[in-house]
């Protein structure tokens, strides 16, 4: 069973179909239940995006990253890892768990706060929506915090 966030979450207000995955006794994702889910993905709703912790902060379990990347590349879709918690202290390796996006954050790796990092594989295909100058390879506009990156 999933629940369904409320609208007034982030990812609700996207206005697309929202379900959060759950999770088995030992609070890791319930692989079973997502490769069920996705295996009724109907195509006609756009590619399915999956989002996981790669370590969670108040429990410390670990996720099953590279077995929900199988499953999801399975199924086409699309698996984001936050990894901001796991940084520095496990191994995090964005090709090795099969990801298609991992982002981190500077501050919980000894780094200033308000920088961090997002890490696409080749299917990624990235679209601004900061337009302006052609900083990071023209994916967004902006003077680029060079203090905050070099701390970083």
């Amino acid at each position: 069973m999933s629940t369904v966030l409320p609208s007034s979450t982030p990812a609700a207000a996207s206005g697309l179909p929202v379900e959060v995955l759950p999770v088995t006794g030992d609070g890791t994702a319930d692989l079973a239940w997502l490769a069920e889910r996705l295996g009724r993905w109907d195509a006609a709703d756009g590619r399915p995006f999956v989002a996981l912790m790669l370590a969670n902060n108040e429990t410390g379990v670990i996720q099953p990253v590279q077995a929900a990347s199988e499953i999801v590349r399975a199924a086409d879709g699309w698996l984001h890892v936050d990894a901001v918690q796991a940084a520095g202290k496990i191994p995090v390796d964005s090709r090795a768990l099969g990801v298609d996006t991992l982002s981190i954050s500077a501050h919980k790796i000894g780094g200033p706060q308000g920088v961090g990092a997002l890490t696409f594989g080749p299917r990624a295909v990235l679209t601004r929506i900061q337009h302006g100058g052609g900083q990071e390879r023209g994916r967004r506009g902006g003077t680029e915090n060079l203090p905050g990156i070099s701390g970083f």
